[in-house]
């Protein structure tokens, strides 16, 4: 699996802001660069480097970490959002 900035995945909406995708949604990786490493009869193998002009990081899957990860971010998106309710 790689680890991808999401700075990288970002797309345009109507009103020309940038929305990050959420947890579910597809992607589509534009503009990957890779090193080819080696080959194995007719396939190659490559070593993914950058998507869209981010660099990327390969990780261990593990679902875990990416669940906790993932209900983190959702607890501080909602607190961001109820502070600028309140105006902080």
């Amino acid at each position: 699996m790689i680890k991808v900035p999401l700075t990288a995945l970002a797309a345009g909406s109507e009103e020309g802001e940038d929305l990050s995708p959420e947890v579910g949604d597809s992607v589509v990786l534009e503009n990957v660069e890779g090193e080819l490493v080696g080959l194995d009869g007719d396939h190659a193998h490559v070593d993914l480097k950058t998507a869209n002009g981010e660099p990327l990081e390969y990780v261990e899957h593990d679902d875990k970490e990416i669940e906790k990860d993932s209900e983190e971010d959702v607890l501080r998106a909602m607190a961001a959002e109820k502070d600028e309710e309140e105006g902080y």
